[in-house]
């Protein structure tokens, strides 16, 4: 696949997974040795901790078959999370993850972001 082909299906990933909640896009998407049940509880546990979530792409770096993404999310503190209980807050969080994607599927997802730091914020 081409880096722009890459940067699409990484940003089509991002944007079923987080903005419309769809677990389906994890199932399709991820390839050989990523845990589609991780995935999968990641996601329901992100949206019962965060409601009302918006993911924003902020930029993408592609290079052969590796994909950057650094992103904003915004979204109400409304289930507990990191030990920290639901403040009913908005807040705005950010992360960068970088991907590998082979033969169209997502093969390796590494990523950060300062959910913890700003969740003690607040």
């Amino acid at each position: 696949m081409s880096t722009d082909e890459n940067k699409a299906l990484a940003f089509r990933y991002f944007d079923q997974r987080w903005n419309h909640n769809n677990d389906a896009v994890i199932d399709e998407l991820l390839g050989d040795g990523m845990s589609l049940e991780d995935e999968k509880a990641h996601l329901e546990g992100t949206h019962a901790a965060f409601g009302d979530i918006e993911f924003t792409v902020d930029g993408m770096i592609a290079e052969g078959d590796e994909v950057d993404v650094r992103w904003t999310a915004s979204a109400i503190h409304k289930g507990a999370v990191y030990g920290f209980a639901p403040t009913g807050k908005r807040m705005t969080f950010h992360g960068l993850v970088s991907l590998r994607i082979v033969g169209g599927k997502i093969v390796r997802f590494d990523g950060f972001s300062d959910i913890p730091v700003t969740l003690s914020k607040t």
